[in-house]
């Protein structure tokens, strides 16, 4: 019995430190709860959506029309008629190229041709001079070059070079005595023969002189009258004759042997008999041509349809039933006429 009291006692006893032990780990399990600090997680924040406006789509300007540069209108007028005929076809910054180019050239032609008119413009003076200077078996450089050193002695040299000058000329030339007399006896004796021109050869340099000027006067005309034709243009600013350049050898040539031909006659003529420019031409009036060929063709089967029409109506039988009653109408009438 008091076995059995002690099992019970240290049972209980066992029981109740198993309590006590599970009562200090549920105290210190609630201690470490109660002591560590509760962090409370912020919930997001939410940024507001700013609503930024579409994007404006910026309209493009309407691209203003280009208009081409009236000065690229136009080929060179030194091209063949070939290439003439392509211009148009070419992109404005070539042809604008192309023109910068013929003008560089033509600039520096000019600066040659001012030189070659001086030179021609020289010659022309030296030409009724050129017998003299061929015999004395000079040239046309040494005449000038002495002429300037005399004028620079009598402009610029000393008396005595001057006083040397004018002798040496008087001993060469053959009137040193006329010379001497006009110094000692101031005037110069009169010679046996009246020198100078006569009437007669006065009034033939007269009418040369006027013929000379008339002719210059007509000459300045043509060229104007060529001048004009040569640029005149169509609306656009194109050149009426195009070609006038490659046929304009062939033009002066037609004039020449009939002089009544006016320039744009003989600018057309020309254009068909220059084996450069006739296949150009051929191809600009084909589609003209074609026109008014179908045109002529068409009023004269219309001509001829209305005449045959008019003699056929007149034999024409009228019907008088079906087709045989027709037939037989009809060969009774020719039947009628043979009798």
């Amino acid at each position: 019995m008091s076995e059995q009291s002690l099992d019970e006692s240290m049972e209980e006893t066992l029981a109740e430190i198993k309590g006590r032990a599970e009562e200090e780990v549920e105290e210190e399990t609630t201690d470490e709860v109660i002591d560590e600090p509760v962090t409370e997680v912020e919930a997001p924040v939410e940024e507001p959506v700013s609503e930024t406006p579409a994007e404006e789509v910026e309209e493009e300007p309407a691209e203003e029309p280009v208009f081409e540069d009236p000065s690229i209108a136009n080929p060179p007028t030194t091209w063949r008629a070939g290439p003439k005929s392509k211009w148009a076809a070419l992109d404005p910054e070539v042809r604008a190229e192309i023109r910068k180019r013929e003008l560089d050239v033509s600039n520096g032609f000019s600066q040659y041709k001012q030189k070659v008119d001086s030179f021609n413009e020289m010659e022309a003076v030296l030409k009724p001079y050129e017998a003299m200077i061929q015999a004395e078996n000079s040239t046309a450089n040494d005449v000038i070059s002495s002429m300037m050193k005399s004028a620079y002695i009598l402009r610029q040299g000393q008396m005595g070079q001057k006083v040397q000058m004018i002798g040496q000329l008087a001993q060469d030339y053959g009137f040193i005595n006329q010379l001497r007399a006009y110094l000692t006896q101031g005037a110069i004796p009169q010679p046996q023969q009246p020198q100078g021109m006569s009437a007669d050869e006065v009034r033939t340099l007269l009418q040369q002189d006027r013929q000379e000027s008339e002719q210059k006067r007509q000459d300045y005309e043509v060229t104007q009258q060529v001048s004009s034709f040569q640029n005149a243009q169509n609306e656009d600013g194109s050149l009426l004759y195009p070609y006038f350049e490659n046929v304009r050898s062939l033009m002066a040539a037609m004039i020449e042997a009939n002089p009544s031909l006016g320039l744009e006659d003989a600018y057309n003529n020309a254009l068909w008999a220059s084996d450069e420019t006739r296949p150009f031409v051929e191809q600009q009036t084909s589609s003209q041509s074609q026109a008014k060929a179908h045109t002529e063709k068409a009023k004269k089967a219309s001509q001829a349809n209305v005449r045959k029409k008019s003699s056929h109506a007149a034999e024409q039988p009228e019907p008088t039933g079906s087709v045989e009653d027709t037939m037989a109408e009809t060969m009774r009438k020719i039947k009628s006429r043979n009798n």
